[in-house]
């Protein structure tokens, strides 16, 4: 999982990853208490470079408040994570 692009963001961050081979993927935004708020990616994807975008906003379409979130990549029996600041 690389680092956000931007960050901190405004609008939008992009989120980049790469997988050695196909496998299931789950990648999914932590507040700073570590909860779930949103799912970005979900589901089988082929090896490669995959990158996805997250708007700011939580599960049900609402925008986040400014803060600090988590990205977490749970993929081929690894999990990975990176801050990214979300600021409007």
């Amino acid at each position: 999982l690389s680092p956000g692009f931007p960050n901190p963001f405004e609008r939008d961050v992009r989120l980049s990853y790469v997988l050695d081979r196909a496998g299931p993927v789950h990648l999914s935004i932590c507040d700073p208490a570590g909860r779930k708020v949103a799912v970005v990616e979900k589901g089988w994807h082929e090896a490669g470079r995959h990158v996805v975008r997250w708007d700011g906003r939580n599960a049900e379409g609402l925008v986040l408040p400014n803060g600090v979130y988590l990205a977490v990549l749970e993929a081929l029996g690894k999990r990975v994570s990176r801050k990214i600041a979300h600021v409007r």
